[in-house]
């Protein structure tokens, strides 16, 4: 009877439970009710989920009334209903977009956050405004984007045209000041990411949003996450194909040579040389003789495409994407060129419950990149060196001196860069009991980089006949760079709600291991025009290899807590050892963090100005992180040199010999930052946010200079952690996104950036002054500041004396200057009137001596660093019509140009810049603000501020127009997407820097760099 009666209890209870069991179906549309489909539905209680189909449509099964189902898809708000309510319209579910710019998601360390509750400076970059423009490499897509980046283009040469990243400043002097790159947690180059295969890419600027990631943030992070699949279970295909066209921004005009053979006369008349000059002048008026103008003979108009396919699909239980890419892009100097192919694969695998899953990446990228046999800063350099006079062919078909550039494009000789790599990372993670996570990841990553430069044995002629030939120093030389690394990690995350109290933490292990190998081989005297090793001559054979390894282990923590989403608290450590240091190998990295959501208080609520002001946050953090990217993976150990030969009786013997020093204390270079910021939110529809911030640095590793005689080397010290800099600055970020009823959708986004920074303390050897670049390290000062003479004005006739008690009828080709006595006298070269006067600052006793010297008279002269940074990004749209506009400007960056063309007849025969030639001085026009035209090979090179130009700008750095089909129509040739395009990139440019473009990293300062390109782009997205 017993066993009758619990079958009976157990009956009844199954019956009741599947009666609570119900099936809800319906439709999900988006705001101008059409069917969306990928919106993920999902359901807390049971952990099940689904997406919607390709129509919006969605079934799901809820255990009772009081199961809440939530509908949510990126862009979108999310929408948390309960199964029971009656007010609740499941047959037709509507989703609103997401203007409140506050509730989106922020990828951070090691997972993900609603803005709304960031304590960080962490910023997401706009993914979709970057998907049609001409990147060539995915740093730029930093440029004008975020508060606080400064984005620099190194070159507008194809494959060399990345940027240089600095978030908040440079923090090191010796150490790499490059952010942390992470690509779905692997750390990576960011140029050997397509652009298109981004989905997204947040950049974490504050220690405390840095810090998880310890020894390795000082600079800051940027993490990527790339596509992968989503939707109903369907294929899904895009394709993106552009085709562009690519001119210089900018190029220094030259003189035609008339004009340049009347200012030679003028230059040998003013050195009283003019009997040494013959003009040919009347040869280029017969016709007898042409001139060469090298700008038009070395450039061109270049073209540039780009591919890109991307195949994803996804379900409840499974996700993936593919992807290939490819490009060409000419140079639009002769001779350069680039070309890249990339693949990517992301995919996932899930439990039906959602509590396992696994997840693979697989991702490659092929370089192969084309310049000119000598470099292309060797041949812009001879361009600028060439005048009109200047033999570029001669009629025997061999070419001259500053012609060779092309006789080598001709002959085959050229310099080829090939480099692929290869990424792999597998993912399995477990959920073992509700709201616990553990998840374990391994990767690796193998890069291998060969160079080959090959000048071939050609000859070039001294005149038009041919009859003087010199034979051109042929060489082959090849480097090889394989680069191995594997990054192990595993964490476990947990996150619990309790009432109002939100509780999360996150502990975790990771190691990090590199290997490179480095080997070269060379051999001079190329027998023929064949590349090969095997053409030149043994004799001169030279080989040389190196073989390095490091290697990281980490721990690291993060606890967080939020009270009924208004008091948020945040704490991350991480204690990382490196096999770079041999005594002091760990370091502890903390930070702190705190957050008042100001607008969820209940005294806020019931004012009205929370009609206006929807979000309110306070956020305020300190942080600690560690830098160790010096140049030695050794610094407990001396290196031995084998090249050096020591003399025994008279005979030469190959020993070795020690060329750096060690130091077995050195250790971590520390960066402290504290950040205060402010978030606002007004009428859901604009929003604010100001971060004030001050980062310092101590302990810097640094080779101080020591005593020649100690090695032989004053570079040959040890690194060690020796003196501090500052960074402080302000960014403000400002968004309005609006959507109006007749479908018109308009956003904007301001940005600006204000920095200042100062070196600290240099342990006693302030100023540490660049020996090649007019750069210095100074107390006081930015790091890298300008160093040189400060011009005092230009000579004139009055500060010399001449024969005859300076008898002005002697004319100028006969005078002998006597610079006067009471004038300082230059310690480079001998002034004539017309050249650049220099200040006497100092002298041995403290006061000026009336000499100019080097140890006494140089001062900064320039500063790197921009006084404020500014960017607005502006889209519009309406029916398929869209339009984008992205504004740059940087105000108060110094840059120095110095070299070949801003020197008149560089090397006796160089071009002359038109730019100079109305403002230089003369006789008859003697200004104190611009010298003569002249060279002399011993001022040349003369460091001044006569070099200093402003560099600021106001840029159009892109501007598009696209129109998208409509779907009526792209629904009759089963496509989902048919959009065309056209823009163009740098499209306007005002500025105050003449001849060249003012875009340019701070030490490049010379005048050979490789122009920026404008991009005259059109393009076709397509989907299926």
């Amino acid at each position: 009877m017993k066993k009758i009666y619990s079958t009976l209890v157990m009956l009844f209870l199954i019956v009741a439970s599947m009666a609570q069991i119900r099936e809800i179906k319906g439709v999900v549309h988006d705001e101008n009710d059409k069917p969306m489909s990928g919106v993920t539905v999902y359901v807390p209680e049971t952990g099940a989920g689904t997406i919607t189909g390709s129509q919006g449509n969605y079934s799901i099964k809820v255990p009772g009334p009081k199961a809440e189902i939530s509908f949510s898809f990126m862009g979108y708000k999310t929408l948390k209903l309960k199964a029971g309510d009656p007010k609740a319209k499941f047959d037709i579910i509507k989703l609103s977009p997401d203007n409140l710019l506050f509730d989106e998601v922020v990828v951070v360390g090691y997972g993900t956050q609603k803005k709304v509750n960031l304590l960080g400076s962490a910023e997401n970059v706009s993914v979709k405004d970057l998907e049609n423009r001409p990147l060539t490499s995915a740093s730029m897509a930093l440029q004008g984007t975020i508060a606080g980046i400064d984005v620099v283009q190194n070159s507008g040469q194809p494959g060399e045209d990345q940027g240089s990243i600095r978030i908040r400043g440079v923090s090191s002097i010796e150490n790499v000041n490059e952010p942390l790159v992470l690509i779905d947690g692997v750390e990576g180059d960011i140029n050997l990411v397509n652009p298109k295969d981004i989905e997204s890419m947040s950049v974490l600027k504050d220690a405390s949003s840095a810090a998880i990631y310890g020894n390795r943030a000082a600079a800051g992070v940027v993490l990527i996450t790339t596509k992968s699949g989503q939707g109903s279970g369907k294929l899904k295909v895009t394709y993106n194909g552009s085709f562009s066209l690519q001119e210089a921004t900018a190029l220094p005009e030259p003189v035609k040579v008339l004009e340049y053979l009347d200012l030679k006369e003028e230059m040998f008349l003013y050195n009283g040389e003019i009997k040494n000059f013959d003009s040919d002048r009347e040869k280029y008026i017969s016709g007898e003789r042409v001139s060469v103008n090298y700008y038009l003979r070395h450039f061109r108009i270049a073209p540039m495409h780009d591919h890109y396919l991307n195949m994803s699909m996804g379900g409840k239980n499974y996700n993936g994407s593919i992807s290939i890419g490819y490009g060409k892009q000419d140079g639009v100097l002769k001779g350069t060129d680039n070309e890249k192919i990339s693949f990517r694969s992301n995919t996932s695998m899930y439990s039906n419950n959602r509590k396992f899953f696994a997840t693979l990446n697989l991702s490659g990228y092929r370089k192969d990149m084309t310049s000119t046999a000598m470099g292309t800063n060797q041949t812009i350099q001879d361009i600028h060196r060439a005048g009109p006079t200047s033999i570029f062919k001669a009629y025997n078909g061999l070419y001259g001196f500053y012609g060779r550039h092309m006789g080598q494009l001709e002959a085959g000789g050229r310099t080829k860069n090939i480099s692929n790599q290869l990424t792999a990372k597998i993912s399995v993670g477990i959920e073992p009991v509700k709201d616990l996570k553990i998840q374990g990841s391994f990767a690796t990553v193998y890069f291998n980089s060969r160079n080959d430069q090959f000048v071939a044995p050609i000859y070039t002629v001294g005149d038009l006949y041919g009859d003087v030939q010199n034979k051109v120093a042929s060489f082959i030389e090849i480097k090889n760079s394989t680069t191995l690394s594997t990054t192990t990690e595993l964490t476990a995350t947990y996150k619990k709600r309790i009432k109002r109290h939100d509780i999360s933490a996150l502990i975790g292990a990771s190691q990090y291991w590199w290997r490179n190998e480095w080997e070269m081989a060379r051999r001079d005297n190329m027998s023929s025009f064949t590349p090969s090793l095997n053409m030149g001559d043994p004799a001169t054979q030279v080989n040389d290899n190196a073989i390095n390894e490091r290697a990281t282990r980490s721990l690291f923590a993060r606890i967080g807590y939020s009270f009924d989403d208004r008091y948020l608290f945040e704490v991350n450590a991480r204690y990382d050892g490196s096999s770079r240091f041999y005594n002091k190998k760990w370091g502890l990295f903390p930070s702190v963090a705190a957050g008042w959501r100001i607008s969820e208080e209940t005294f806020f609520k019931d004012t009205g100005i929370s009609n206006y002001i929807d979000n309110l946050k306070l956020r305020v953090s300190w942080g600690r992180l560690g830098n160790e990217y010096i140049s030695s993976n050794y610094t407990g150990y001396p290196t031995l040199s084998t090249d050096s030969y020591y003399d025994f009786n008279g005979t030469q013997v190959a020993g070795a010999a020690i060329t750096s020093l060690s130091n077995k204390d050195t250790s971590w270079e520390t960066s402290e930052q504290t950040n205060i910021g402010i978030d606002i939110g007004i009428w859901n529809r604009f929003s604010l946010t100001a971060d004030i911030f001050y980062k310092k640095t101590t302990d810097m590793l640094m080779k101080l200079p020591i005593p020649p005689s100690l090695i032989g080397n004053v570079n040959g010290g040890p690194y060690q952690n020796a003196g501090s800099m500052e960074n402080k600055g302000l960014e403000l970020t400002l968004n309005y996104r609006q959507t109006y009823r007749n479908k018109m959708y308009f956003d904007a986004t301001f940005t600006t950036s204000f920095l200042r920074n100062k070196v600290l303390d240099l342990s006693g050897v302030s100023p540490v002054i660049n020996a090649s670049l007019p750069i210095v390290h100074m107390e006081g000062a930015p790091v890298g500041s300008f160093y040189g003479y400060r011009m005092a004005g230009v000579y004139q006739f009055d500060d010399f004396s001449w024969q005859n008690n300076s008898d002005p009828s002697v004319p100028l080709e006969e005078r002998v200057y006597k610079l006067k006595e009471d004038r300082p006298v230059p310690s480079e070269g001998s002034p004539r009137p017309g050249d650049l006067k220099f200040a006497d600052l100092s002298g041995p006793d403290g006061v000026p001596d009336g000499k100019i010297d080097l140890d006494y008279d140089r001062e900064i002269i320039g500063d790197p660093f921009p006084d404020v940074s500014m960017s607005l990004n502006l889209n519009w749209g309406w029916k398929g019509i869209d339009f984008n506009m992205f504004w740059q400007t940087v105000l108060g960056r110094d840059m120095y140009n110095q070299g070949p063309m801003v020197v008149p007849f560089y090397n006796d025969n160089g071009n002359v810049w038109k730019e100079m030639v109305d403002k230089r001085w003369t006789a008859d026009n003697p200004t104190n603000s611009n010298p003569r035209l002249n060279y002399d090979s011993k001022t040349a090179n003369t460091r001044s501020s006569y070099y200093i130009f402003d560099a600021s700008f106001l840029r159009l750095k892109n501007i598009e127009l696209g129109y998208s089909l409509p779907e009526r129509w792209t629904a009759k040739l089963h496509m989902s997407k048919i959009r065309i395009y056209a823009g163009i990139q740098n499209a306007w440019t005002l500025t105050n820097f003449p001849g060249w473009d003012p875009e340019r990293p701070s030490t490049n300062i010379a005048s050979e760099v490789y122009p920026q390109v404008r991009i005259y782009n059109f393009g076709l997205n397509i989907g299926f």
